[in-house]
């Protein structure tokens, strides 16, 4: 888990910190103030030096595409991460964890060398012009923590992007729920084996029933081909995920991934979004207590004043040791940070104080 975050020269953070981070943390604040982009910088860390977590955060967004000349490809896929879409910065994430070691990782562009070999071995090796299908620069991300140091390239050509080398697996698990990307079923169903193999199926299946109280079982069956959890209400045949509302599906997801990120983090962007208020109260019951049994850091995001208020109900009942909210700000060209804990959002939300 992560006790504070750094970050510098990432999207809308020149200079930023966020501290006293807790088991439960709420992120609130005014459109385009940098709530997703704090996911992202998390979602980064996470994965280590892993720069396809980059693609995926694009592709949550809607850019996808890449055909045409690699140097506009580069430009319109890596310029978003940096300041002001200036990609001269220096991207820095740094990350204290509660064992008190110190994870970091540095993102830039970097020029592309090639040598040419001249048939003659016996010449000098000398540096050559990139191919034509080559931008010439490559996304470099080093990695530390501790005495271990990863770097990775990210680079574009005709034949789309290449990572290399491949990097190894992060420290701890986590997810990303976000709310641009839509769902993949062959993932949910991938997810919710892993917890069936381990008789842990029926556990998400109780806290579906919040939504749907006619759920009684969840299934992964192939339906044409395609693997997909199929959900057991009543009916004479089991009615693929896909196919019920939204609110379930995303709620199936955010348990789905707190059940599989035991000791990691798990990200999830609008909390709110495709569940209906009369159910909060007991959304929110369901996400701490997971957290709790799978021992997993929370970030959420919300414009919610319902949720908040939720949150701080939810707070009181003791089900969690700590609960942090923060309120990010836009102080002309910084953002800056509002922070509330556990007691102190409580006595904001009772007193009708403005905390989104």
């Amino acid at each position: 888990m992560y006790k504070s975050i750094k970050i510098s020269n990432f999207k809308v953070f020149e200079n930023f910190k966020i501290e006293g981070l807790s088991e439960i943390n709420v992120i609130t604040g005014m459109n385009n103030v940098g709530k997703t982009n704090l996911l992202e910088s998390v979602y980064l860390l996470i994965g280590c030096s892993n720069l396809a977590l980059l693609l995926n955060i694009n592709s949550s967004r809607g850019l996808t595409s890449f055909a045409g000349d690699p140097a506009i490809i580069q430009e319109a896929m890596v310029s978003p991460f940096f300041l002001n879409l200036q990609t001269d910065h220096t991207i820095t994430l740094e990350g204290e964890l509660t064992d008190g070691s110190v994870v970091k990782s540095i993102i830039k562009l970097e020029p592309e060398k090639y040598l040419i070999v001249p048939p003659d071995k016996s010449s000098a090796v000398k540096p050559s012009a990139p191919p034509p299908d080559i931008t010439g620069q490559k996304l470099t991300l080093t990695f530390s923590h501790g005495s271990q140091q990863v770097k990775t390239s990210l680079s574009f050509g005709q034949q789309g992007p290449r990572i290399e080398p491949i990097p190894p697996a992060p420290l701890f698990r986590g997810h990303f729920v976000s709310s641009h990307a839509s769902l993949n079923p062959l993932e949910e169903a991938t997810l919710f084996s892993e917890r069936e193999k381990i008789g842990e199926g029926q556990s998400i299946v109780e806290s579906l029933k919040i939504l749907e109280p006619k759920l009684k079982r969840l299934a992964v069956l192939v339906s044409a081909g395609n693997s997909l959890i199929h959900a057991d209400i009543g009916l004479q045949k089991m009615v693929p995920l896909p196919l019920m509302g939204d609110g379930l599906r995303r709620m199936t997801k955010i348990l789905l991934a707190i059940a599989n990120s035991p000791n990691g983090v798990v990200l999830i962007d609008d909390i709110e979004f495709g569940i209906h208020h009369s159910n909060i109260l007991k959304i929110w019951r369901s996400i701490v207590n997971a957290a709790t049994r799978s021992k997993t850091q929370i970030f959420v995001t919300t414009h919610s004043y319902e949720w908040i208020r939720g949150a701080a109900d939810i707070a009181k009942e003791s089900l969690i040791s700590n609960m942090s909210l923060y309120r990010l700000e836009r102080d002309n060209s910084q953002i800056k940070i509002i922070s509330y804990d556990r007691e102190s959002l409580g006595s904001a939300v009772e007193a009708d104080l403005e905390v989104r």
